[in-house]
């Protein structure tokens, strides 16, 4: 991954993110709505993970993960500034082997806050195996938002999906490192996992990981009318 710095430090992160989960805020929608209306058949964002579930290739991007992200407001278009272009499907096509390759090293199913530092540097951490994927992703033309939802696809309980209104709402806009802060953060607070996981339950939405939890709470805060307002 290109451009190291600037980095995020875990201890603002995790100020930012936790207005964001207190079930007394009246400032945003109460976060027990905003899942039930994610949920609800007004965001198709909610099948994002499991869309095409009975497909699901965990060691290939496939034309189910790119539907999925699509989902997630990413565009695939012959012209298109912040999606997919067509050009790019097809240079992801012709890297299939080298993807697979590193996705082959990449845990499936291990949470992100989970990872010991050696662990994160492994699979994570620079020169890792994703590290060596976010860069053929990028190589191939894909745009970095757009980058960090197929990871996210591919590796839903590792990778944060990242969105311009995510970024701005944490303070995380001008930062390259995306998935250190999010690991620092929750690995170093073991409360704010539990407070996470908590949603998740009264969510019902089990199948979420803890990012993606974190990910909803915090986009459907920025996004859905807010109490008192007509959206």
């Amino acid at each position: 991954m290109t451009d190291q710095p600037p980095h995020v430090d875990a201890s603002a992160l995790r100020a930012a993110l936790r207005p964001y989960l207190s079930r007394e805020s009246g400032e945003w929608l109460p976060i027990e709505k905003r899942f039930e209306e994610y949920f609800s058949d007004r965001y198709t964002g909610a099948a994002f993970e499991t869309f095409g579930a009975s497909r699901f290739d965990p060691c290939a991007i496939t034309g189910d993960d790119l539907v999925a992200v699509t989902m997630l407001s990413i565009e695939i278009r012959r012209t298109t500034r912040s999606g997919i272009k067509c050009s790019a499907a097809v240079e992801l096509d012709r890297a299939a082997g080298q993807v697979g390759d590193l996705l082959q090293l990449i845990p499936i199913d291990q949470p992100l806050h989970t990872l010991t530092a050696e662990e994160f540097e492994r699979w994570l951490g620079p020169g890792s195996p994703s590290d060596r994927l976010y860069s053929v992703l990028d190589g191939a033309g894909v745009p970095r938002v757009a980058r960090h939802k197929l990871m996210a696809r591919k590796r839903p309980h590792l990778f944060p999906v990242r969105d311009t209104v995510v970024e701005r709402a944490l303070g995380m806009a001008k930062s390259e490192l995306w998935w250190r802060p999010w690991w620092e953060a929750l690995a170093g607070d073991r409360s704010l996992v539990d407070e996470l996981a908590a949603i998740r339950h009264r969510a019902r939405a089990e199948h979420l990981s803890i990012v993606r939890t974190a990910d909803i709470a915090v986009w459907g805060a920025e996004m859905m009318p807010r109490p008192g307002t007509q959206g």
